[in-house]
């Protein structure tokens, strides 16, 4: 399940960094996350979800940017993935 994957990459990059974490309950777009998984596997979007979640910038915004929504993107999955 998508879902609890983000969460426990979410949780579990907050923890290394002494955050607190409050589990994300609903995907922001459904339709886009199924787009997603016609094409990559829940492994790669796993790896894209904590590859956002390690990134510089999204650290510095206090990942304010890091969604559901914005790791299901597809600009955001070919950046990402590498």
């Amino acid at each position: 399940d998508f879902l609890e994957m983000f969460n426990r990459i979410r949780c579990a990059i907050f923890a290394k960094k002494n955050k607190k974490c409050i589990p994300v309950r609903k995907i922001a777009k459904p339709a886009q996350l199924h787009t997603a998984l016609k094409t990559y596997s829940m492994d790669e979007i796993g790896k894209v979800v904590y590859n956002v979640y390690s990134d510089r910038f999204h650290h510095d915004n206090n990942y304010k940017f890091s969604t559901t929504e914005y790791c299901t993107r597809q600009t955001t999955i070919d950046k990402f993935l590498q």
